[in-house]
């Protein structure tokens, strides 16, 4: 995983207002990658800028492009915790193999 602060790299300041130089990294197999970053988009009528999560799926040459506004990040959030949780209590009861 990399936790990429674009602006300020290694620094260690971190604040809410650095979040829109920021992409969290995480490198699978296969030439294949996934990052997070917040992105600028608008609202029409009125017109207004917005941000949004915005989330790039990379296999070799494919890339595909998702974003999430507020409402979806607060139901990814929720399933996050939820699988946290049972991933967490999973591993703690997991019994080795012994053959």
């Amino acid at each position: 995983m990399i936790w990429c602060p674009a602006a300020v790299i290694g620094s260690g300041a971190f604040n809410l207002w650095s979040m829109g130089n920021t992409i969290f990294r995480k490198r699978g197999s296969d030439k294949s990658e996934i990052e997070f970053y917040t992105a600028t988009t608008n609202d029409l009528n009125p017109y207004r800028e917005v941000k949004e999560l915005g989330v790039v799926v990379l296999h070799g040459e494919k890339q595909l492009d998702f974003d999430f506004n507020e409402m979806e990040i607060d139901e990814l959030i929720e399933y996050l915790q939820r699988a946290r949780e049972y991933v967490s209590e999973f591993n703690i009861n997991s019994k080795p193999v012994i053959n």
